[in-house]
């Protein structure tokens, strides 16, 4: 048997066709592919999106040949080679017993996808280290999950509101590096911008909450038909594992208007039911505050009026950011 590895443009075509059969696509995130042939047909493919092992695919002629497991073995070999001792699995059901018996962890399952992670640091010892950390002895927390890219008014009004049901909340801001602004902007963005609100406490999402492993499609915003599945896994694993470790009594969203979020706001509604509340998005204008108004403001260096949308405190420093950043158009 010989693995090999994607580099070609045809190849990749050969490997999408070859997914299409299992209703599956070679997502935009995956970083390498390998393969194996038979009379130059693909029979077995998985790729890697950097540290998330996804898309495993055998044709059904050749799953008693151990071609899942020689792949598997080959993605787990390049991580470790490059020293990645933890990893994560999005795999189709039928795969899961695979991933088990290579010593991996489930985290959650649906009737159709898995998702697992390597022992090396599991997600319930994450999140009992963070309580730790943070000292979470109170029951009257909430949360809010945020991309802030950059932070807004809006943001900041449905923090306020949040704030004000408990003694404390937690506010997570993706790490994904999918966004025009980077993590450590957007991070240090949020805490100038919620300064001035003594129960809130700005952590970092972790590799669980609306990442590349449960919510890809989050962040191309792509009209995928997998759209609801996976916004229903990252829910049930805020549900299953995040509530209960860290206390976490209700989580609060804004409306949405994107197709993509409107799915994952509704995906939280079916699973959260009463531990979820929305609140209605800032308006300015009569027209809602979103990101996406400042960045196109931004883009097209109206840096001052892009300020008008976004808190006081992060002006200053959304100004630099942005001038930086634009400086060469």
């Amino acid at each position: 048997m010989v693995i090999k590895e994607v580099f070609l443009e045809n190849e990749k075509n050969k490997i999408k066709a070859f997914l299409k059969r299992f209703d599956l696509d070679l997502d935009l995130d995956v970083t390498e592919t390998f393969y194996v042939e038979e009379e130059d047909n693909v029979i077995a493919t998985v790729s890697l999106s950097n540290y998330i092992i996804k898309c495993l695919a055998v044709d059904e002629d050749y799953r008693g040949e151990n071609l899942a497991v020689a792949l598997v073995g080959e993605t787990i070999n390049r991580l470790l080679a490059r020293h990645q001792t933890f990893y994560q699995v999005f795999t189709k059901l039928i795969y899961r017993d695979i991933f088990l018996n290579l010593g991996l962890r489930l985290i959650i399952e649906t009737k159709k996808v898995a998702v697992l992670e390597s022992s090396a640091y599991p997600i319930t010892q994450y999140l009992n280290d963070l309580k730790k950390q943070l000292r979470l002895s109170t029951l009257d927390i909430g949360a809010i999950v945020v991309n802030c890219n950059p932070m807004t008014l809006g943001h900041l009004f449905l923090i306020e509101e949040a704030a004000k049901n408990h003694a404390r909340l937690l506010l997570f801001v993706l790490q994904e590096e999918r966004s025009l602004f980077t993590y450590p902007e957007r991070f240090e963005l949020v805490k100038l911008g919620t300064q001035h609100l003594a129960n809130v406490t700005v952590l970092p999402s972790s590799p669980y909450l609306v990442s590349n492993l449960t919510f890809p499609s989050y962040f191309m915003k792509e009209e995928s038909a997998r759209n609801s599945e996976y916004a229903h896994l990252d829910a049930e694993i805020f549900k299953q594992y995040f509530m209960p470790i860290l206390g976490i009594r209700r989580r609060y969203i804004g409306t949405e208007s994107h197709p993509t979020m409107q799915v994952y706001n509704q995906a939280l509604k079916d699973v959260l039911g009463d531990g979820l509340l929305e609140i209605k998005r800032l308006q300015k204008d009569e027209k809602d505050i979103s990101a996406s108004v400042v960045r196109a403001l931004i883009a097209n260096q109206e840096v001052e009026r892009a300020l008008e949308y976004v808190p006081e405190a992060t002006r200053s420093l959304l100004r630099e950011i942005s001038l930086t950043k634009f400086k060469s158009q």
